[in-house]
């Protein structure tokens, strides 16, 4: 039976409590591979520290404190007579606060594990909590039908707000201004809104889930709510209107604060895979690049086939080209030389026939002067007789 869930803040690990053992799964890029399991029984509550190095185990009303990679034993709390209901850590991780079904409030030292502060406030049934420093805890009870927020300080207890609804969850978390705000969950399905500072009667009511709100959590850089209701479905709210956060103008957050929420969005892509499915890629990707690498063998053969070819073509094509053009030059040069024979020709044949036209006009012109020549001595005959 799953009793509890919790993810590591870099979301590589997830630890899942059973009613027989305590699970950690590897979460990959398509589901979950098991990495360890411990034997602990009841496993009711499930934290890991806001820098991820510790994990806290809630098993009824003990606590036991491991380290997160390792999953070593460091420390076994005792301290609480009832179910340990919610653990809360700090945002720097110095203190963490535990609280019960019987109104037990505890605050511990995390360098030690010593309490550094408790609380006890029968009469409240304890469901949620969130540390905000050494000195103060905001609870979220149950007191009969009503629903109750307390600020539990060292030396005192605030009743914050009482409401007609029970609280069934609440997550305290910081915004990007650096302050904190409260959601809590409602046995109606409602989620409610407070601002900061936390005041009684202001406050935001979202309806979402239909039936009892079991838990919200928060996004390291507060810029998501999660919760998750016995109707089975998980809501995930945007948180984009943070005027709620109250913050005095020009007051900047300390730098380590900064530092603190800030989230790498490039490691956001980075995910883990099995080692198995990382050889298998390897080895379909051998087998394509050993394909690509034939096909770029093919190719270039055919390629180097083909330049053969159309340098044959091409080399036939200009020697044809070449020889029609030596053919074309040769037939230009016979029709000059004939052309200059015919020139000769016809020369020589005008030449001729002008001398023979002067030779012929030369016999015309004595055969006339002949004529002449004997009319004129038949004239002169004529006139003698």
């Amino acid at each position: 039976t799953l009793l509890s869930v919790a993810f590591h803040p870099t979301g590589y690990y997830l630890a899942v409590g059973f009613y027989d053992k305590l699970r950690i799964f590897h979460v990959l890029f398509d589901g979950l591979r098991k990495y360890r399991e411990l034997p602990l029984r009841y496993c009711n509550q499930v934290r890991f520290s806001t820098g991820g190095h510790l994990l806290a185990v809630a098993t009824g009303k003990t606590l036991s404190i491991f380290q997160s990679f390792t999953l070593h034993l460091l420390k076994t709390l005792n301290a609480h007579v009832d179910m340990i209901t919610d653990i809360s850590f700090d945002y720097k991780d110095h203190f963490m606060s535990t609280v019960g079904q019987q109104g037990n409030v505890f605050c511990w030292d995390v360098d030690t594990f010593e309490i550094a502060s408790q609380n006890q406030d029968r009469g409240q049934e304890h469901n949620s909590c969130c540390l905000i420093d050494e000195s103060t805890i905001v609870a979220c009870s149950s007191e009969g039908e009503l629903g109750t927020m307390s600020v539990y300080l060292k030396d005192n207890v605030q009743r914050l707000e009482r409401s007609e609804v029970n609280f069934s969850a609440m997550q305290g978390f910081k915004t990007s201004a650096h302050n904190f705000a409260f959601v809590v969950g409602t046995c109606d399905g409602n989620v409610r809104v407070y601002g900061s500072p936390l005041t009684a009667g202001q406050f935001e009511d979202i309806p979402a889930h239909f039936g009892k709100v079991n838990r919200i959590r928060s996004s390291p850089d507060g810029r998501y709510i999660f919760t998750a209701g016995e109707d089975s479905t998980i809501y995930v709210f945007q948180v984009k209107d943070e005027t709620f956060a109250i913050q005095n103008p020009g007051e900047k957050p300390p730098e380590d604060e900064e530092m603190a929420l800030v989230v790498d969005e490039q490691l956001a892509e980075v995910i883990l895979v099995q080692e198995q499915y990382v050889d298998t890629f390897k080895k379909t990707e051998n087998e394509m690049q050993g394909k690509m690498d034939e096909l770029e063998r093919e190719i270039d053969y055919n390629n180097r086939k083909k330049d053969l070819y159309f340098a044959k073509r091409l080399k036939e094509a200009k020697s044809t080209m070449d020889a029609e053009i030596q053919n074309e030059i040769d037939r230009f040069e016979q029709l000059s030389r004939q052309k200059i024979q015919q020139e000769r020709e016809t020369a020589q044949t005008i030449k001729t026939l002008k001398a023979k036209h002067l030779t012929e006009v030369e016999e015309i012109e004595q055969l006339y002067e002949r004529k002449l020549a004997i009319e004129a001595e038949r004239f002169l005959q004529l006139e003698q007789d």
